[in-house]
């Protein structure tokens, strides 16, 4: 397992801050983030996203640029708001 990253906390603030910007302002669609931000972003290991890219139902859609992946902000955001589960009341 590799070792906890300091600048987590700071890199999850500005991601925060830029899904708030994008929601708020549908003009700031067009951010975009890397795998290590987008798994941090989704609770998930940068080796899932990986492996999910090699997949043919990919969950998060990317983009390949120049030999780089990026994911779309507003993929992420929609992606996490397909796996939000209504709570039940009893």
């Amino acid at each position: 397992m590799p070792a906890p990253d300091s600048t987590l906390p700071a890199r999850l603030a500005a991601i925060r801050q830029q899904a708030t910007v994008v929601q708020s302002d549908p003009i700031r669609l067009d951010v975009l983030l890397d795998t290590r931000d987008t798994a941090a972003l989704v609770g998930k290991s940068e080796s899932t996203l990986n492996r999910w890219r090699c997949q043919v139902n990919n969950p998060i859609p990317y983009i390949r640029q120049r030999g780089s992946v990026r994911y779309a902000l507003a993929d992420v955001l929609s992606y996490l708001s397909a796996c939000r589960v209504a709570s039940r009341q009893p």
